[in-house]
């Protein structure tokens, strides 16, 4: 059972390469890979460190060290993404069904910004999934 934490949904529709070491990308890469070539697979969705978090070089203790408050600040994230796309924490999903919410619920990037999560991340430069939400706005004006 693969397990990713609610903020984690977004990265994995995003995520083009980049990472903090090549282990943490090759990780990620895997993952990602398989649940966009498989949308029957099954994950658990959490608001905890999670498979990605696995080889993140700030990972100690099941916990994230980024910074001192980094752990309840992605839980909270985590919880927010949750919320918004109407799923519970520690439910069973078909990966294909979250990315159908995903596309529903989270439509401009105006929902992204009001999650108040992208705003500050430091891989949103090269999110492919914020890029795609920011150019339909501007293509909308």
């Amino acid at each position: 059972m693969i397990t990713i934490r609610g903020h984690h949904l977004l990265c994995i529709n995003g995520f083009q390469g980049y990472g903090y070491n090549k282990d943490f990308i090759d990780n990620l890469y895997s993952i990602v890979s398989n649940l966009r070539s498989n949308k029957e697979i099954h994950i658990k969705v959490i608001d905890s460190p999670d498979d990605i978090c696995e080889k993140c070089p700030f990972r100690v203790d099941n916990e994230c060290k980024q910074n001192p408050c980094a752990e309840e600040t992605l839980s909270t994230d985590d919880r927010k993404v949750i919320k918004k796309l109407g799923l519970k924490t520690n439910g069973l999903y078909r990966i294909g069904e979250i990315f159908d919410l995903i596309e529903k619920r989270i439509k401009s990037v105006e929902d992204l910004e009001e999650l108040g999560i992208c705003s500050r991340c430091e891989w949103r430069n090269v999110c492919k999934f914020y890029e795609q939400k920011a150019n339909d706005a501007r293509t909308n004006k």
